[in-house]
């Protein structure tokens, strides 16, 4: 069953008019948005969303996307960031296709994946706690019993090894090659 397909079963299944007019309001876009990225892509192709603002989480997701695909079995992937220093931050690391979109855009995904619920499987949440879904409880263990950022996102969403399942940006190792070559 495909996302749209998704959708209206759930729509279906709610017949009423406050749910329809929300459902047109909040989730309908993230929708659209989605299909403008993805519309055209094989059902097999994930969408790895960075839903925040940070250049250092977007960072840190790049490193470990390519291990998360391999573990996972996902052949293609398209990664959506928000703003151009993301893009750019995303792009270090080679990725196959890079997307920009509005912070506002990114707040409809989240709320269409909240929407299909365990319905989902195209769009792939590269956070523990991203910050539009105001339900999580990862990020209040912060900083307890020494657990951290990068621990909770690692092991959260990932299920990876921190140094093991690690890929730096590959423009670093171009400027680190050529500055060895230098000396």
């Amino acid at each position: 069953m495909n996302v749209s397909e998704k959708i209206k079963k759930i729509l279906k299944n709610n017949g009423k008019i406050g749910a329809k007019a929300a459902f047109k309001a909040r989730i309908l876009p993230g929708y659209n948005v989605f299909e403008r990225i993805m519309g055209s892509k094989s059902e097999d192709e994930k969408m790895f969303l960075c839903p925040y603002a940070g250049t250092g989480d977007v960072y840190l997701a790049g490193m470990y996307m390519n291990a998360f695909a391999k573990a996972n079995d996902i052949k293609s992937f398209v990664v959506v960031v928000i703003g151009n220093a993301n893009f750019r931050i995303a792009s270090l690391f080679g990725f196959k296709e890079v997307v920009k979109i509005s912070h506002g855009d990114a707040d409809y995904l989240i709320r269409l994946v909240m929407f299909l619920g365990e319905e989902n499987n195209r769009i792939v949440v590269m956070h523990h706690c991203p910050p539009q879904m105001h339900c999580g409880i990862l990020e209040n263990m912060r900083n307890i019993n020494e657990i951290n950022f990068t621990d909770l996102f690692i092991n959260n969403v990932f299920h990876l090894d921190l140094y093991r399942d690690r890929q730096l940006p590959q423009s670093t190792f171009t400027h680190c090659h050529l500055q060895e070559k230098i000396k």
